[in-house]
């Protein structure tokens, strides 16, 4: 992961339905290592969130995780206060902390639209790619 204490926020905007998120951090390397890793992505998503505006809802982790399954202790917190209605969107540094297969990324995908929240990621709107 590059250092994403250095890396300011660009000018693009996630949806103007989003006010609230669930952050999501995951490492799954359970060392300090790891938690340096945590650390960068809840700076980073921090960063983020004032940028747009969000007011950040909940905290979810998991550390030692590995992003190959979504049976994630931190996961299932976040996506169970999302269906609760607690945010309005799930918030990630990249699309890789929140799963490392397509067929899992797009079974969060469907789950997030049926229950109409999107999932969100830093790099993703750093680059522009999200709106």
């Amino acid at each position: 992961m590059p250092d994403t204490d250095t890396h300011a926020p660009t000018a693009t905007a996630a949806p103007a339905t989003v006010r609230t998120v669930i952050a999501y951090t995951r490492s799954g390397d359970a060392t300090s290592e790891g938690q340096r890793r945590l650390q960068r992505q809840r700076t980073a998503i921090q960063a983020e969130a004032d940028f747009q505006g969000w007011t950040v809802a909940a905290w979810t982790c998991d550390l030692g995780q590995p992003g190959t399954t979504l049976d994630r202790p931190g996961l299932k917190r976040a996506l169970a206060l999302l269906s609760e209605h607690k945010a309005d969107a799930l918030v990630a540094y990249d699309d890789g902390r929140l799963a490392r297969h397509g067929s899992d990324h797009r079974q969060l995908a469907r789950l997030a639209d049926r229950q109409g929240w999107p999932l969100l990621s830093v790099e993703a709107l750093r680059s522009g790619s999200q709106a």
